[in-house]
């Protein structure tokens, strides 16, 4: 859970100028100080702010969390919350022998639009009724045994998400990394591929404006987390049957509020009231 607490820490400057890359690239002249503000999203909005400038740069690696510890005088459970938010927003990714690098100037979900997006209610049923029928089978698939660098970056995303609902500052507009993390760590690379292709397609301007509405709103967010804290401890448990029912009652979930802020015909309402029906009693099986 976030922790950090919500001290103020009252640091004038952290590093030095180093330049723009390298694992230094950026990080100095940080100053915490916002009262009732946890520090991890001190640590986190200082960053975004650093990242969007141009003060770190794209393609830019980060010094380390014991580095940056230190820097901001704060601990390294902060930084690491931080970082992880950073990478649920999509700003950041970490891969192994390479750290933590700056992968985006833009949270997810900011940039161009899919060019094979979800432009009508139409697209939205299809995809999401595809949706259902091949991710709950790859998640089935990795709760047996979970691609170790992926559940490792999932973990990573979870955390990263904790901090940043709730929290508009940090710019986190989609959960689409935690889900591409989740169908990675299947072992089967032809469920995953599928379903990461389906999952890439949740884009264009009709479903911008769907999901906008739910993360302006706040409260659907939080909901979808704890959908995610079930997945993945059904996958830690490797228990496939709750893992797979798990990611059946979050995408009804998403479809449920698709039916409720979209305007639709008859057939696209008709085809999500059957399609939540059915995957209700999967789910509930």
């Amino acid at each position: 859970m976030v922790s950090g607490g919500s001290r103020t820490v009252n640091k004038p400057t952290v590093g030095r100028p180093t330049g723009a890359r390298g694992a230094n690239a950026g990080t100095s002249h940080f100053q915490l100080v916002e009262k009732g503000v946890p520090v991890s999203v001190q640590v986190a909005t200082q960053l975004i702010a650093a990242i969007e400038s141009g003060q770190v740069q794209l393609g830019s690696r980060l010094p380390s969390e014991t580095t940056l510890t230190e820097r901001f005088g704060v601990s390294r459970a902060s930084v690491r919350e931080a970082l992880a938010s950073l990478q649920f927003a999509g700003y950041l990714e970490s891969r192994r022998g390479s750290g933590t690098t700056v992968c985006s100037t833009i949270p997810f979900g900011t940039g161009k639009l899919h060019r094979l997006g979800l432009n009508r209610p139409k697209d939205v049923v299809d995809l999401f009724e595809a949706r259902l029928a091949v991710e709950p089978e790859a998640v089935r698939v990795a709760a047996s045994a979970p691609i170790p660098s992926a559940w490792k970056q999932l973990l990573k995303l979870l955390e990263g998400m904790q901090l940043a609902v709730g929290r508009p500052e940090l710019h986190a507009r989609t959960d689409i990394g935690f889900h591409l993390a989740l169908v990675r760590a299947c072992p089967n690379p032809f469920l995953a591929q599928t379903s990461e292709a389906l999952i890439s397609r949740t884009e264009g301007q009709l479903w911008r404006t769907i999901r906008d509405q739910a993360w302006d709103q706040g409260e659907l967010p939080r909901v979808w987390l704890g959908h995610h804290m079930v997945l993945v401890d059904a996958i830690e448990r490797r228990d496939p049957d709750d893992a797979a029912a798990g990611v059946r009652a979050h995408l009804i979930s998403v479809l449920g509020n698709v039916a409720t802020t979209t305007p639709l015909g008859p057939a696209e309402r008709s085809r999500i009231k059957w399609l939540i029906e059915k995957h209700q009693t999967l789910a509930a099986v």
